[in-house]
């Protein structure tokens, strides 16, 4: 975050302290490198869900749960990339195999 937005703010500067204090970085959070992944990880995400919703499948469903879960709360674009792309390789795995 800017700090000139969090020195002026002081609700910023203490919900920044307490996510400091948790151990969430705040730097991450605005970068476009992580906001373009979380988007688009997202809308994976999303086309799974809707995928699973329309044949009726739990597999892509839990995939697509799992997926919007570490677009939420992974704070690394790296690590969530690589999560996600997991999962899908999980999901894809599983479902050829029958669940």
């Amino acid at each position: 975050m800017d700090p000139s937005f969090t020195d002026e703010n002081t609700a910023s500067k203490q919900l920044t302290e307490v996510l400091k204090k948790n151990g969430i970085k705040t730097d991450s959070l605005l970068d476009e490198h992580f906001i373009f992944a979380s988007m688009f990880w997202g809308a994976v995400a999303g086309g799974y869900l809707l995928y699973a919703r329309k044949q009726r499948e739990t597999m892509p469903l839990i995939g697509g749960v799992a997926m919007m879960a570490v677009s939420f709360m992974v704070t690394s674009w790296f690590w969530m990339s690589l999560a996600s792309i997991g999962i899908m390789i999980a999901v894809w795995r599983l479902s050829r195999q029958g669940y």
